[in-house]
């Protein structure tokens, strides 16, 4: 291969490129008191809880002022942790775009055939996409990071 071959010059590239979401995705699931974790247990999920504390017999989980939720450690099957939230807006200007297209050739198809109908569609697509994105924006879920159950430690700590 020869130093400027264009294989080895996307190759590095594309390794530059992923290198930083790689390193970041490797601190992504230390826990900390304080976190939103998600827990599976038994037939059940635990969702959505702060982490309070723990110890080697189970974790200290809290909602609000007044629920607080004692979970053993031995029964828990997967061990989630939230980092930060995403929104929601590329979902919605889809669905938007979908739904301003059919209402968008419904009521151009009232009017005429042809080039109105795409006119409609093309405006009905803008239009949703636009209200969708908009409304997305306001909803925001969690990014939720898998902490492998042998690496949950006494004081609810993850091992290097």
């Amino acid at each position: 291969m020869r130093p400027n071959d264009p294989r080895r010059v996307a190759g590095l590239t594309l390794v530059l490129a992923l290198l930083p979401p790689l390193l970041a995705a490797q601190d992504s699931a230390a826990v900390r008191r304080g976190d939103r974790v998600r827990l599976l247990v038994p037939g059940h999920v635990v969702d959505a809880w702060t982490l309070a504390g723990g110890d080697s017999a189970g974790l200290l989980l809290t909602r609000g002022a007044r629920d607080t939720l004692i979970v053993p450690l031995d029964i828990v099957r997967r061990f989630e942790v939230s980092r930060r939230t995403r929104s929601a807006a590329p979902q919605g200007a889809g669905v938007g775009a979908i739904l301003g297209a059919i209402v968008g050739v419904w009521v151009a198809a009232r009017q005429g055939t042809g080039d109105v109908l795409l006119r409609g569609a093309g405006i009905g697509i803008a239009a949703g996409a636009g209200a969708g994105a908009v409304i997305g924006a306001l909803v925001r879920t969690d990014r939720w990071y898998v902490v492998p159950l042998d690496q949950v430690r006494v004081g609810v700590r993850v091992a290097p």
